[in-house]
């Protein structure tokens, strides 16, 4: 279960360092996965990662936190999934036309920190 949190954390800490670093090479990137991968490929693959969240959160010292982040990210799977209201079209262009650098590096900032902190969670 700790191997789960390991990559996890690192996944988080890698992706905030490009957020922060490489912004506009992640946002290009960022770009080519959400127009050319299917919402639903994407859906999948957030709501069984975040069960796998769920599942090793016995393994970290605050397991409520990791519990919540595995709850945010099954619920954030099933919304895209099911698509109400046309919501991840929605989101998909504000994230890659409306956003700015600055936000990219916030999101990254946050993932850094997210990251860095389970990891250091982790029994």
């Amino acid at each position: 279960m700790k191997i789960i949190l390991y990559i996890v954390s690192f996944v988080w800490v890698a992706a905030g360092v490009c957020y922060i670093l490489y912004t506009e090479e992640t946002r290009a990137f960022i770009r080519q996965l959400l127009e050319e991968v299917d919402r639903r490929v994407l859906a999948v693959i957030a709501f069984v990662s975040s069960v796998l969240v769920l599942y090793a959160a016995p393994a970290a010292t605050n397991s409520w936190v990791v519990v919540l982040l595995g709850l945010m990210g099954i619920i954030k799977g099933g919304v895209f999934l099911a698509n109400p209201q046309n919501i991840f079209d929605t989101i998909r262009e504000w994230y890659i036309n409306e956003v700015t650098d600055r936000t990219y590096r916030f999101f990254g900032i946050v993932m850094l920190v997210i990251g860095t902190a389970l990891f250091s969670w982790i029994k």
